[in-house]
Order: C-alpha cells, then structure tokens, then sequence
C-alpha cells in the first residue's frame, strides 16, 4: 500500500466522520443561572474517539472545534471548566468552555457532536483528528466566515 493510497483512505474516513458529526443535535449545551452545564454528559467523558463542537444560527451549522478522546478528562474540562473532583481548573490549563459560553451569549446554539470507535489505536486516532480538523475548518469558513476555528494547532 502506497503513501497516497493511505492518505486517501484517512481522507475519505475523515469525511464521513465529519458528515456524521454534523447530523448530530441531539446533545446540546447549555448552561444554568449558576453557570453550571445542564444535561446529562458523564457517558461521554470516557468515550475513545472524536468529538466536535458544532455551532447552528438562523437554520446554519458548522464545526467550530474537532478533538479526540481516549478515555480521558479533557472533553469533561472543555464542557464544564473543572476537574473530575468539581474543583476549578488552572489558569494554565486552556479548555473551550469560556468560547461555549461566549458563543451562546451571541446567540449560537452549541452542541456536542461524538464519533466513538473503540477500534481506533493512538495513531488511527491522531490522523483523523487531524484531517477532520483540516475538514472542520474549511466547513466553517464556508458556513460562518467571520469565525475562526476554536482548534488552535493540527499536528
């Protein structure tokens, strides 16, 4: 198997996990008076695979971040701004959770978008998150292009 050939696959791949994830509505965030997130998401805290956060306005959707998971704490973080103990993260730690809030303060609905596959490896799992990042972006240019990505580095 060739170079191109494995680029192709993770491509193809890629995409349709990307598609997949933008037909996902059914988990939105949203938050209580006190700031603290409504809903129930603990089950996905220890998912193995990708997961987006998908912004929708006036009938308009887009993926705004992609990151991956292996059964840790950083979706949690992202989500609700603490440690698994409830206690408050340190400033150095940087999760999305203030741009969630500030992206429904602006009128966006926010929802959690997950592709799980207990079959991807450490390596299966960095090339689709990279090339779903790739794909995020260029959907959310098309869709919004006045936001930037939430995804600061690919690679």
């Amino acid at each position: 198997m060739s170079i191109s050939q494995i680029n192709q696959i993770i491509f193809a791949f890629s995409q349709s996990v990307i598609e997949g994830l933008l037909l996902q509505e059914n988990n939105p965030v949203t938050y209580n008076q006190k700031g603290e997130l409504k809903g129930e998401f603990e089950h996905f805290y220890d998912h193995t695979g990708i997961y987006a956060f998908i912004l929708k306005k006036k009938g308009k959707k887009a993926i705004t971040y992609i990151g991956k998971s292996e059964e840790g704490d950083r979706l949690r973080q992202h989500l609700t701004g603490k440690n698994k103990d409830r206690t408050e993260l340190a400033s150095s730690v940087s999760t999305k959770h203030t741009k969630i809030k500030e992206s429904i303060s602006l009128g966006y609905e926010v929802f959690l978008a997950i592709y799980t596959n207990a079959d991807f490896n450490k390596s299966s799992l960095m090339s689709v998150e990279n090339e779903s990042i790739f794909l995020g972006i260029e959907n959310l240019q098309s869709t919004f292009p006045n936001l930037k990505s939430w995804n600061k580095r690919n690679g």
